[in-house]
């Protein structure tokens, strides 16, 4: 019995040990990849943080970091696709909105874009991006009541 407790508690290190060498690992591409977005080279960043992700699936800042470099390429659709998925691992970092509202805007999914500033402003405390996200609000509400009038007068 001593024997497998002791047995036990060696494999628990063992896996603590690879749990924190992983962390560690994605750690370093994750440095990695935000050196390479710095310097604007957008294929070994994607790569980088696509290696983050497979190594830990929810690492949130991985999945942002991931999304700019796609808005930064023009790549809405991939960009979309990464930061929905950042928002369902952690619905409660505004930056994933901010993020998701520009995209929505570039995508002119002007409703979803307004739903998503509302929710970034909820949760930002940075009163200067509040701000700035206030004025989008109030480009999109002019966008979509636009929507809306041109939908009445077709009719």
């Amino acid at each position: 019995m001593i024997l497998f407790v002791c047995l036990f508690l060696l494999s628990g290190n063992v896996f603590l040990l690879r749990s924190e060498d992983k962390k560690q690992k994605r750690d370093a591409l994750f440095a990695e990849g935000i050196e390479y977005a710095n310097k604007k080279m957008n294929s070994q960043a994607i790569e980088k943080f696509k290696k983050c992700i497979l190594l830990d699936n929810q690492f949130v800042d991985a999945y942002c970091s991931l999304g700019v470099v796609y808005i930064n390429e023009k790549r809405y659709g991939e960009a979309l696709l990464v930061l929905e998925k950042a928002v369902r691992i952690d619905s409660r970092k505004a930056n994933v909105y901010y993020l998701l509202g520009k995209v929505y805007e570039k995508e002119r999914k002007y409703e979803e874009a307004i739903k998503t500033w509302e929710k970034f402003i909820s949760l930002e405390s940075d009163t200067v991006r509040i701000m700035e996200a206030k004025k989008r609000l109030d480009f999109l509400s002019g966008k979509t009541s636009g929507k809306a009038n041109e939908n009445t007068n077709k009719k």
